[in-house]
């Protein structure tokens, strides 16, 4: 990997969420279900992945540009507030989206429930695309993380990669749709699970379509998680599979995809090696699965995680 290190780190999370977590004794499809809990926190991709960059703690800063509109979308601006979550914000009509986690304690089963976003626009997009590149820093990298709120342009990452690449800003990519542009462009480091890599590599396994990528494109290095089992990262000069231990009591696993790209990205630009900071990433991904939120974690329980992981060359 090129010398990356001492980076801010730009996200783009344009689907942000007010989150919801609900607590069942139990969860019975067709019947009425009362919660014993509530909670709420800001989330989405992009702000779990920033809150993830802080709450590591290396020294690297993250800010995170999204839209927000409606209550939701000053309950959720209030919550990164609180938690002092860096942000930029376009105001856009739509309400900002509510997602609610239902968590059934009996079985240890969790349904996620996410509202469609009410379509946006050209003109909130190209506010949104200038704001980024107005305040992003000559020492930057750009994290892309998920999906699009409806009325943005299917071309929007590849527009961002073409213009980063321009100004030789890395790119980090957590996404799977309308992403051929961007990796056409360029990018440093995509991080996707192992379904995704199937799809966007169109082979029937993890190293067969993670090869097909970067035969394809220009795609420096790929990290693919697989939930509990074992992790691959490609890079040009060697690959790794990663041995994650197992998880006992996992509370909540949404959002643990989203703390491994954040803080194996923040301790490469902390000037880490990439294969020791992938498996940091790990770490602190397993230990976000014992909170009720969303990529919240306690970063010596990851590191005590990240002591436990094997990995080898393969």
């Amino acid at each position: 990997m090129r010398d990356v290190s001492k980076r801010q780190i730009s996200v783009v999370g344009l689907n942000p969420a007010w989150q919801k977590t609900l607590k069942f004794a139990r969860l019975t499809k067709g019947a009425v279900n009362r919660a014993n809990s509530v909670s709420y926190c800001a989330a989405g991709k992009g702000v779990n992945f920033t809150r993830g960059v802080k709450i590591w703690g290396t020294g690297t800063s993250a800010k995170v540009f999204q839209f927000s509109g409606g209550k939701t979308g000053t309950l959720l601006c209030n919550a990164m507030d609180a938690e002092g979550i860096k942000y930029r914000t376009v105001q856009v009509h739509a309400e900002t989206r509510t997602c609610t986690t239902c968590l059934a304690l009996d079985d240890k089963t969790i349904t996620e429930l996410i509202e469609p976003t009410e379509g946006l626009g050209r003109n909130a997009e190209n506010e949104i695309f200038n704001l980024i590149f107005v305040e992003l820093a000559p020492k930057s990298f750009l994290a892309l993380c998920g999906t699009f709120p409806s009325g943005i342009s299917p071309d929007f990452y590849t527009r961002v990669a073409v213009e980063a690449a321009k100004l030789n800003i890395p790119i980090f990519l957590d996404a799977v749709q309308y992403i051929g542009g961007a990796l056409a462009a360029g990018v440093e480091l995509l991080k996707v699970n192992d379904e995704e890599i199937k799809e966007i590599g169109g082979k029937k396994n993890v190293k067969a379509s993670a090869i097909e990528c970067m035969k394809k494109y220009p795609i420096k290095n790929i990290a693919v998680t697989a939930g509990a089992d074992n992790a691959f990262l490609f890079t040009p000069s060697v690959n790794y599979e990663y041995s994650i231990p197992p998880i006992r009591d996992i509370v909540n696993p949404i959002g643990a995809g989203d703390t491994v790209g954040a803080v194996m990205l923040a301790e490469i630009c902390a000037g880490k090696d990439i294969a020791d900071a992938f498996q940091t990433g790990l770490a602190a991904g397993s230990a976000s699965c014992f909170s009720d939120l969303p990529a919240f974690f306690d970063a010596k329980t990851a590191i005590r995680v990240a002591g436990k992981i094997r990995r080898r060359k393969i």
